[in-house]
């Protein structure tokens, strides 16, 4: 069942212009189970608040299951609270001490075409071109039938040329 319903999902493309980059489903799954699905529009959640969200959900659900209120708390609380905590350690030397004796030694991880030395790098060119109007119109086609804005489309043909 969750398979199917899987399959289905992924034929049910998100609309920008309405509601509904979020969908949350419970899928019964036994007298005593069930599975929490989220179908989410990938520019709506990072990964830190889409454990947030879920570990929200989880505690939330356990709380009614024990005959107790869920916590109602807004994001703009949550958020305001998460932002006040930054600033009131971003400026103590104690945090900054910390964390370069523990980063002490650490070495960046290398990513691919990382170039460490300046000298070594090839020149920066900057080159601008005008697409032809046909394409610029099989673009835009291409983007409203996928469902994804135009700026996607321009960057998958940008990735395809650079692999």
């Amino acid at each position: 069942v969750l398979r199917s319903w899987a399959a289905d999902e992924r034929r049910n493309p998100f609309d920008w212009s309405e509601p509904g980059l979020l969908r949350v489903f419970v899928h019964r799954t036994g007298d005593r189970e069930s599975v929490l699905s989220l179908s989410v529009h990938h520019t709506v959640l990072d990964g830190w608040s889409a454990a947030s969200l879920v570990t929200e959900l989880l505690l939330s659900h356990a709380r009614r299951l024990d005959g107790l209120p869920a916590p109602v708390r807004t994001p703009d609380d949550t958020m305001r609270r998460y932002a006040e905590l930054e600033r009131a350690v971003e400026g103590e030397a104690r945090h900054r001490s910390f964390w370069r004796e523990y980063l002490d030694g650490a070495r960046p991880t290398p990513l691919p075409g990382d170039i460490t030395d300046a000298a070594a790098a090839p020149p920066l060119v900057e080159v601008e071109r005008t697409l032809p109007g046909e394409l610029t119109e099989s673009f835009a086609a291409f983007a409203r039938s996928s469902g994804v804005p135009l700026r996607s489309a321009y960057l998958s043909a940008h990735l395809a040329v650079l692999s």
